[in-house]
């Protein structure tokens, strides 16, 4: 995701003490927005470290360009979200949501939402137009490499077991999960 931002954005840049600024500032309110339990139900002190790691991350990128290409970074980010979207959804109780009521049921409560579908396949916002510049780069990048590449295409849902897993069988298998934890909906939009 960072290699993209540098990639529409290749003026911004991140210096080591607006890193570790950054890094400072968001620490110290993580642990209220954890506690109010607001997207994810986690131990306080495990996205600490993840959330500086990423913010080194997104200032090395920023202070470096990619090495590769702006069609290779949407790639892998396309192939990133459908296998994180197969890793939750194929987990026993879905993607880690607190405990809701069902009457109040939202994408940030739905334990077996797909990335792929909400936010690539359906468009809905993010909130960063950025992000959302990335999604619809995503949503381009899938529909034509779905149609030239075998390995992108969706075949029709089987049980067969998965061995060598391409992202058009892992598509597959999770349309096929996100339809059962979604009765009467369809994972991808009718033509």
């Amino acid at each position: 995701m960072f290699d993209y931002l540098h990639f529409i954005h290749p003026t911004w840049r991140m210096t080591k003490k607006q890193t570790e600024e950054i890094t400072d500032q968001l620490l110290s309110k993580i642990s209220i927005f954890i506690a109010k339990g607001t997207l994810i139900h986690i131990e306080p002190d495990a996205p600490k470290a993840d959330m500086a790691t990423e913010i080194d991350n997104m200032g090395s990128r920023l202070r470096s360009p990619s090495t590769e290409s702006k069609e290779e970074v949407i790639h892998g980010f396309t192939r990133q979200v459908i296998d994180r979207d197969y890793h939750y959804l194929f987990q026993k109780l879905g993607r880690p949501r607190p405990l809701q009521d069902p009457e109040k049921e939202s994408s940030y409560t739905d334990r077996w939402m797909s990335h792929f579908k909400y936010f690539i396949l359906d468009s809905h916002p993010t909130g960063v137009p950025e992000f959302d510049q990335l999604f619809t780069d995503c949503l381009e990048f899938w529909q034509k490499a779905s149609a030239e590449n075998p390995a992108w295409k969706v075949p029709l849902y089987s049980d067969e077991v998965l061995l060598g897993l391409n992202a058009g069988k892992a598509l597959s298998y999770i349309a096929h999960r996100w339809e059962e934890k979604h009765p009467g909906q369809k994972y991808f939009p009718e033509n």
